[in-house]
């Protein structure tokens, strides 16, 4: 009897501490998004572009959900400027594969293949997963001027760079 009240007492220990939820906030700086961001149920998801509440406990930056009850923070896109470009992905393939921008421009990849596609430039972004009719990923390049490749992380076959000029 004891034993059974003992696994009882833990398991409504156990049951609190996943409702509590806890923050997950992205980092990135600079990038107006960043890693994929992971609360518990009830907790904060920070997210990009459109969030939405739901029953999940987990969010990425591209469409964040979060947990039952939490907070949700969304980041909007940046507001497209002159200069800005726009990246599709598009049968397998970044499109166009190489593009220039001035340091500060903001750089948008939109996903119009039926797979979820990411954007990995080492050290500069590692994307979320980026949906086919979901909100695009970008990032505004505040780097120093020079030349960034960059691939899929999903398909590493597909490549794509960009110039950023001052």
């Amino acid at each position: 009897m004891k034993w059974i009240m003992a696994l009882l007492v833990a398991g409504i220990l156990l049951l609190g501490c996943a409702q509590t939820g806890g923050v997950a906030q992205e980092t990135g700086g600079g990038t107006g998004s960043g890693q994929p961001a992971t609360g518990g149920s009830g907790g904060q998801v920070i997210g990009v572009g459109e969030t939405t509440g739901g029953t999940g406990g987990s969010g990425e930056a591209a469409a964040g959900t979060g947990g039952g009850g939490g907070a949700i923070i969304g980041v909007e896109a940046p507001t497209a400027s002159e200069g800005d470009v726009t990246v599709y992905i598009r049968n397998f393939e970044f499109v166009p594969e190489t593009v220039t921008v001035r340091q500060g421009q903001t750089v948008y990849w939109v996903n119009e293949d039926n797979i979820p596609h990411t954007v990995r430039m080492i050290g500069v972004i590692d994307s979320p997963y980026i949906a086919k009719d979901g909100e695009p990923f970008w990032h505004t390049f505040v780097e120093a001027p020079g030349t960034y490749e960059y691939t899929d992380g999903i398909q590493a076959s597909m490549h794509g760079t960009v110039i950023v000029t001052r």
